[in-house]
């Protein structure tokens, strides 16, 4: 049994204050050990993703706001939006471009300074929960059946922290595998799929406050033919965040010229829009998009007193927006697992079940990112996931075509429903019925409503 004493949470990031939140509920103390120095609202070193675009999914939001209720009113106090993805994201598929139905589907977006600062703020002002910044996680303290606490490195130097619970939530830089390996589990077997997908992205001020009539932007990589594209979406500060993405050659450029190059070549009107805006930040380049998921649940001994959360067993291509759903559904896990231990703390073997929740958790996010990011293999794939793949690439032609496809896809998307609806006979029959031959006129077409329509 691991007493209620002390959790020691490692790493600041989404994950990591999110399952602070929810371990303040029964630890007496609560300790984030975070390896960067943070400084208010600024982008860290931790996050090299942070200068992209971020927006929390419709389920994500809701989640959030159980745990932070008034959260998503302080985002929008901030400036960030708040909109109808159905009705307000102009979305581009190879085929053309989707309708725009009011879905219910309600998301925000904003840099990720401002959502992991609030989100921090939050967390800090909770009784007994404390943030030590600028502390190296060295390792793991543990016997033969149970982590016992974690070895850090401070200005002070080298130091060993004791710990009834101890949380990896240190994100895509984590150690866990070979902490786990030092201290006598074993190395849990890793999966990684990555395609070679890069980003690059740019804030712009607009100086004339004339917008589209659409609060965000999109156009989806579809392999094998759409080799290009990119997100657009208002933040706070009535300013526009554009993140550009490519695959192998066709990755988006970080100089001047080449980026403006690049915008020109979309088939989204996006080059014109940002001509009349002002650069408020650099370009910022960002490749490591692999998708990788550490085997935790199946390791033949997992140490009680150890959770592993977020990006440092899963973690996905960010061009699909899972991660802070999913830390947040991984969060109510957590809040569910503490929940059901008795009162004088955590049981014999209970920290090994609760991975398998988790390794549940993000079974579907991961065969959703997985099978889509398959379709740019060189090498031929498994007969399930080619299957999978075919399905999905005529899913993704008929969307243009048919809302309540789409409707549901963006349902899934957000979420709100597993992909196995998107398995349904309903839909699958009205996949299987489509006929491409209208795609080129619907992609004609549908550039008419996007064409200087601001205000």
């Amino acid at each position: 049994m691991r007493d209620f004493s002390q959790a020691v949470v490692i790493g600041a990031g989404v994950s990591g204050l999110l399952a602070a939140r929810v371990l303040s509920e029964r630890f007496s103390s609560v300790l984030l050990l975070e390896r960067d120095r943070l400084t208010g609202k600024d982008h860290r070193a931790g996050i090299p993703q942070s200068h992209h675009l971020h927006a929390l999914s419709a389920r994500g939001g809701e989640l959030v706001e159980e745990l932070f209720p008034g959260f998503r009113d302080e985002l929008s106090d901030a400036g960030a939006p708040t909109f109808d993805f159905g009705a307000q994201v102009a979305v581009r598929f190879a085929d053309g471009w989707a309708s725009r139905p009011q879905t219910g589907l309600i998301v925000q977006s904003f840099t990720r300074s401002l959502f992991e600062s609030s989100l921090r703020e939050r967390v800090l002002a909770l009784p007994g929960v404390a943030l030590a910044d600028g502390c190296a996680v060295l390792g793991l303290r543990a016997d033969e059946r149970a982590v016992t606490g974690v070895v850090f490195r401070d200005a002070d130097g080298e130091r060993t922290l004791p710990a009834g619970l101890v949380v990896d939530a240190s994100g895509r830089s984590s150690h866990l595998a070979e902490w786990l390996e030092q201290a006598g589990f074993g190395r849990p077997r890793e999966a990684v799929l990555n395609v070679g997908v890069g980003y690059a992205s740019r804030l712009y001020d607009n100086p004339s406050d004339v917008w589209p009539e659409w609060t965000g932007l999109a156009e989806f990589l579809q392999a094998p033919d759409v080799r290009r594209g990119g997100f657009v979406s208002r933040v706070e500060g009535g300013r526009m965040l554009l993140t550009l993405q490519g695959i192998e050659d066709s990755k988006p450029p970080h100089d001047e010229e080449a980026f403006a190059e690049y915008l020109r070549k979309l088939r989204v009107p996006v080059a014109d829009l940002v001509a009349r805006m002002s650069p408020a930040s650099s370009i910022r380049r960002y490749s490591r998009t692999e998708n990788r998921r550490l085997a935790c649940h199946r390791l033949r001994r997992w140490p009680d007193g150890l959770i592993a959360v977020g990006d440092a067993v899963c973690m996905f291509n960010p061009v699909y927006g899972q991660g802070l759903t999913v830390s947040a559904f991984e969060a109510t896990d957590l809040r569910e697992f503490l929940r059901e231990c008795p009162p004088r703390g955590i049981p014999i073997g209970a920290t090994r079940r609760f991975q398998r929740v988790l390794a549940r958790r993000t079974r579907w996010p991961w065969l959703l990112a997985t099978s889509s990011d398959w379709g740019w293999q060189r090498h031929r794939a498994p007969l399930p996931i080619r299957a999978g793949l075919s399905y999905l690439r005529r899913l993704m032609r008929v969307m243009p075509h048919d809302d309540v496809v789409y409707q549901q896809f963006l349902r899934v998307l957000h979420m709100v429903d597993p992909p196995t609806t998107l398995g349904r006979p309903s839909i699958v029959l009205r996949v299987l019925r489509h006929r491409s031959g209208k795609a080129a006129r619907n992609a004609l077409l549908s550039e008419q409503p996007l064409a200087g329509a601001e205000h």
